[in-house]
């Protein structure tokens, strides 16, 4: 008797460790870690308490949109099970602000500020009247976004930590952003009308985690950005499809090399009118011969023009008013230099286009048509 008491004993003092040891697990804290959670369209909230049921009492979800929310985890165990998790809910952990990402050469730290058209200067002072003497903000002409550059630790803690009105981002140095997100797959979109970011990025999370939305409101168009292509191409499913009374434009964003500009997707086909190809003579806009010494009497200057233009979109529009025998987009280091040339096969179609197309609207903008 007295072996088997012992033995119990023993068994029970196992399970209490056990049971302890699990305990402190649960409760094991860990740095605040936030994720983000789509795809929550057809969930109710009861729904969702089901797919986190495994979490503990520590973790907190904020449903922020009928499409999206956060769920905030402080322990390991929590986020063991995030880690683990298969359900039906599009998880991303939010990455928290590197306090040094955005330093800039001279020791800086640079923030992005977006949606300040909805403010006027007055307002933007008074939204950020504790910021130092040392904070300046440069406000872009014509656009939704500014930036704020300071040495200050009190404001870039400011800064890091606003939950106001406006999108604040650390602004990294441009040898950091090479590339970053532009490799995403991505949708173009316009005809959004009044709706903003957050609309933007609820509705199309309907198709996946939305990694970005970067409206160009000034032009008048887009881009919502996706991980997989697979979420992209369901989110290619919601082209005139209506958001809050406005009928959307939606299609597959083409990566610049993709496209190429509109230069390369025709390879070598630019020699078929004559035997010299595409030369561009020493950087001389006029020195150069394309298809051997073309005539540019029926040639048109086109300006203005959005740097996602390319050159089948500038044929569609110019070929309406006459039959077009050649389109050309100067290409720099950085891409196209948002001007080019389209040449007629007659003067009559050089004529329409300098009446008919001056001042157009293409991708947003109002071109300028000249000789």
């Amino acid at each position: 008797d007295d072996e088997d008491s012992d033995e119990e004993e023993e068994e029970e003092k196992v399970e209490k460790k056990k049971s302890s040891d699990s305990e402190e697990k649960k409760e094991e804290k860990i740095e605040q870690k936030k994720f983000f959670c789509g795809n929550l369209f057809d969930l109710t909230d009861e729904d969702i308490g089901k797919e986190f049921s495994g979490l503990s009492d520590n973790a907190e979800f904020v449903r922020s949109r009928q499409a999206f929310g956060f769920l905030t985890i402080t322990t390991k165990a929590d986020l063991d099970f995030m880690t683990n998790y298969k359900g039906t809910i599009n998880i991303e952990e939010k990455k928290s602000k590197d306090s040094n990402g955005g330093t800039q050469a001279d020791g800086s730290m640079k923030f992005y500020i977006g949606g300040v058209s909805q403010m006027t200067d007055e307002q933007l002072g008074e939204e950020f009247k504790t910021l130092s003497d040392d904070a300046v903000f440069d406000r872009i002409p014509n656009r939704d976004f500014g930036f704020i550059s300071t040495k200050s630790q009190k404001d870039i803690d400011f800064l890091q930590s606003y939950s106001g009105k406006l999108r604040i981002n650390v602004s990294k140095p441009r040898s950091e952003q090479k590339n970053s997100g532009r490799d995403k797959p991505s949708c173009f979109i316009k005809d959004y009308g009044q709706n903003n970011e957050d609309d933007i990025k609820e509705y199309f999370s309907q198709a996946g985690t939305v990694v970005d939305v970067y409206l160009l409101k000034d032009r008048g168009f887009g881009f919502v950005r996706y991980n997989t292509e697979e979420e992209r191409n369901r989110a290619l499913d919601l082209n005139y499809s209506t958001l809050n009374g406005e009928t959307l434009f939606v299609k597959e964003q083409q990566r610049r090399e993709e496209r190429g500009g509109g230069r390369d997707r025709r390879g070598g086909g630019r020699d078929r009118n004559g035997g010299g190809g595409f030369q561009r003579g020493g950087g001389q806009r006029g020195g150069g011969q394309r298809g051997g010494g073309r005539d540019r009497k029926n040639r048109l200057f086109v300006g203005n023009l959005s740097y996602d233009s390319v050159e089948d979109d500038i044929r569609d529009v110019f070929s309406k008013v006459g039959t077009v025998t050649d389109v050309y987009l100067p290409q720099g280091d950085r891409g196209p230099k948002g001007y080019g040339f389209v040449s007629f096969a007659s003067s009559e179609g050089k004529e329409k286009a300098l009446n008919q197309l001056n001042g157009a609207e293409l991708h947003g903008r109002n071109i300028r048509v000249n000789e």
